[in-house]
């Protein structure tokens, strides 16, 4: 998937900082010369991926992507960052940086969930379980929690965050950026969770005006942008309603997407994965959120995940995690906590 990525220019920076050659390294992935002082760069999202890994490496640098956050300019994201300083509350601003979040990053799903006493926030990039990887995951969230610190003029925490990456040796950094040490990892996407007291607090910037007017070009742009087949979110998206019917089959789904089994399949390979690496995917992370956020008994998790006996789900989730679900349960963050 061709994505454009306004997190490219300052990854570069930071490797010409570090003394290295920040052309010759944008040359290794195909990137062009001017790429370190671009806005946003077009590349592939699985060359993203890869650019957090090897600049983290060339900086030596354990919290690469907390620090690239920490030191984003401001503006980086244009219409839609500037338009949440003009927004009534924190939670509108939220709600609009979901909205127009194809703007920032054309390659990420967000989903938003509205609770009684707080919302969660969560991030994913599809076909990728552990999203963009460790650095490129702790980058996204420190980068929203700090446009959400420059909107309230103030330094607030996250009731608690997770990432979809395994967990890092240290996470001293990150609970120190973040302000909490209620973090999850190897979880089912990228995100935080904030309490309704502080979404309801007021934007001291607000202006209703300049909203109406930055929401009119951000739909413009959010209109102009290229519609893709996204096949992968597609797929994963047929596959989550079907994996309680059982073991899922490409005819199904196909037939679910208005498609032959082929046609699925071509697409699929076209976008870089295959229909059993997808289902792969969506079974981890449907197995991750059970595991880690329910007290649902295994045996039912792995009938939800469509697996015809126990022994099979236990295999698969060792393979996904090195653990069994009990060892991971027993060790994980309780959404609750």
């Amino acid at each position: 998937m061709t994505i454009r990525s306004q997190a490219v220019g300052p990854l570069l920076q930071a490797v010409k900082a570090s003394g290295a050659d920040e052309v010759a390294f944008a040359r290794r992935f195909g990137l062009p010369a001017s790429a370190a002082t671009a806005v946003q760069v077009e590349l592939e999202l699985a060359t993203l991926r890869t650019l957090f890994v090897e600049a983290a490496a060339v900086c030596r640098a354990e919290d690469f992507g907390v620090q690239l956050a920490l030191n984003l300019p401001r503006g980086r994201y244009g219409l839609v960052e500037y338009g949440t300083f003009s927004a009534p509350t924190l939670g509108a601003a939220v709600k609009r940086l979901v909205r127009l979040s194809a703007l920032v990053n054309p390659g990420a799903r967000y989903e938003l969930d509205e609770l009684r006493a707080s919302w969660r926030l969560t991030q994913r990039f599809p076909p990728w379980r552990d999203g963009l990887g460790r650095h490129g995951n702790e980058f996204n969230v420190v980068a929203i929690v700090q446009m959400g610190r420059a909107v309230l003029r103030e330094r607030w925490a996250p009731s608690r965050a997770w990432f979809s990456n395994a967990k890092p040796a240290d996470t001293s950094a990150l609970e120190r950026v973040l302000g909490t040490s209620q973090l999850r990892f190897d979880a089912d996407g990228n995100g935080i969770e904030l309490p309704a007291s502080l979404l309801a607090r007021e934007v001291p910037t607000a202006d209703a005006a300049l909203l109406a007017l930055m929401d009119k070009y951000a739909e413009q742009e959010l209109a102009a942008l290229p519609r893709g087949d996204d096949i992968v979110s597609r797929t994963a998206h047929a596959l989550r309603d079907e994996l309680h019917a059982g073991a899922p089959r490409i005819s199904t789904t196909a037939s679910r997407l208005k498609l032959s089994s082929r046609t699925l399949q071509r697409r699929l390979g076209q976008a870089g994965t295959s229909f059993a690496e997808v289902l792969e995917s969506v079974r981890h992370q449907v197995a991750l959120h059970y595991v880690n956020e329910t007290n649902a008994p295994l045996a039912e998790v792995a009938f939800t995940l469509g697996y015809a006996d126990m022994p099979s789900f236990l295999r698969a989730f060792k393979r996904w995690t090195g653990k069994r679900p009990s060892e991971l349960r027993g060790s994980s963050l309780s959404p609750r906590a």
